[in-house]
């Protein structure tokens, strides 16, 4: 299946006259880089295009690292580029694919206007009850897994940026571009990676151990719905690429006990068992 990243560009929509009035004028009040806004009717997110900083050098360092977790590693094929900004034309190519993803609604000199299309799940589920909260899990989980068999990649799998309506769900922040230097597989484990070390900061149960079970049978789960050796194997080897952080967070002095227990519990799932 074609990578989506790799098909060519779409044009974005310019932003009306109306719209960049507002925006403008709402831009003088506030250094949000993200807010909402008003807009004949309908709630738009406002958000300002990324210019990431140190993005060659963490384009070289995910290439690095990469390199280290597979030698044999395939060379990715350079997507097609325009000038439009990379979030703006993974919108539009996801959205001509038909998957869920804010509606892009104009683009202006350093900023796009999209489509509100909700919360973010990962408060939805902070209210909800254990057992709701475990078949939501078990659909987020089905709903990566289709994704990716459909030959695409999110790049921040987070529940953080997954957002739940009536027809389904909704994925936003597109922002990172290292389809330039990683081949699917790489970013499908990522991807992968990302999603479950989200899933921690949910508590479901009591005890840890239960916890550990549910999202273990969450990873046969997706495995199962997208039976890719080539990304499992690469998850496997990500998890053992992340016990050469463990002594650094031992010297974090807020968030590094938590973030030990994450990587420990990511460990646990990823690497085979002795």
């Amino acid at each position: 299946m074609e990578e989506l990243s790799h098909k060519s560009p779409l044009l974005a929509p310019p932003a009306s006259e109306a719209l960049k009035t507002q925006v403008h004028t709402k831009r003088e009040h506030t250094d949000a880089r993200v807010f909402l806004l008003d807009h004949e009717g309908e709630t738009l997110i406002i958000k300002r295009l990324s210019r990431t900083r140190f993005l060659r050098l963490r384009r070289w360092l995910s290439r690095w690292i990469y390199r280290r977790l597979d030698p044999r590693a395939e060379t990715p094929t350079p997507a097609p580029r325009s000038e439009q900004a990379h979030e703006v034309n993974r919108l539009l190519q996801l959205a001509a694919a038909g998957v869920k993803v804010p509606r892009v609604i104009g683009v202006g000199d350093d900023w796009v206007a999209m489509s509100h299309v909700g919360e973010p799940i990962e408060k939805q589920l902070a209210e909800a009850a254990p057992e709701v909260r475990w078949q939501t899990l078990e659909a987020l989980t089905l709903d990566l897994a289709q994704f990716h068999q459909r030959g695409c990649w999110h790049g921040g799998a987070q529940i953080r940026n997954v957002t739940q309506q009536p027809d389904g769900f909704y994925r936003f922040d597109f922002e990172e571009d290292l389809d330039r230097e990683l081949p699917l597989s790489a970013l499908q484990a990522i991807d992968v990676l990302m999603f479950f070390s989200s899933l921690m900061k949910v508590k479901t149960d009591a005890d840890v151990a239960p916890q550990i079970e549910r999202l273990r049978g969450l990873l046969v789960l997706y495995q199962q719905a997208a039976p890719n050796p080539k990304v499992l194997a690469l998850t496997e080897k990500g998890a053992g690429w992340l016990k050469t952080i463990l002594p650094v967070l031992k010297h974090m002095p807020r968030q590094g006990g938590k973030e030990r227990l994450r990587v420990l519990v990511l460990l646990g799932l990823f690497l085979p068992r002795p």
